[in-house]
């Protein structure tokens, strides 16, 4: 789905570390976003991030875990943590899909009436080939 959005994919069998620098001629990524909720990922997030750098933590982690504090350090980072969206930014993203800037179709595993709102959150959350179960309220 995500090479179907134009975006590059890594997959488990690859080095994230080798692929970012390679991608960046070595400097890191501006910008790096943990929302996996994977350990894995907090551990790579301080290797990934260029100096002066930023990482936002938007997932949300079920106990507490360590993050390399001196490379967070050596690299003068700055990370800050991301719960709820602000008013202005939900208006964004619905102008932003209003006019068909930002293609939402593709999200969309399947559409459910209300009835079945029990089975299509088993589903969203069970994980699998889901990413997004919308409730037709009309149906």
């Amino acid at each position: 789905m995500l090479t179907k959005l134009g975006l590059d994919v890594i997959g488990p069998g690859q080095n994230l570390k080798t692929f970012v620098e390679q991608w960046t001629a070595g400097d890191g990524a501006d910008i790096v976003f943990e929302v996996t909720g994977n350990p894995a990922a907090v551990r790579a997030m301080t290797d990934l991030v260029r100096v002066w750098g930023t990482i936002s933590m938007v997932a949300i982690h079920g106990e507490p875990l360590p993050i390399d504090l001196y490379r967070f350090f050596a690299r003068e980072l700055t990370m800050h943590g991301s719960r709820l969206y602000s008013r202005e930014d939900w208006e964004e993203a619905m102008a932003l899909a209003a006019t068909g800037v930002v293609t939402l179709a593709p999200l969309v595993s399947r559409r459910i009436p209300l009835e079945s709102l029990q089975q299509g959150m088993e589903e969203a959350l069970g994980g699998g080939p889901v990413m997004k179960v919308l409730i037709d309220l009309s149906a």
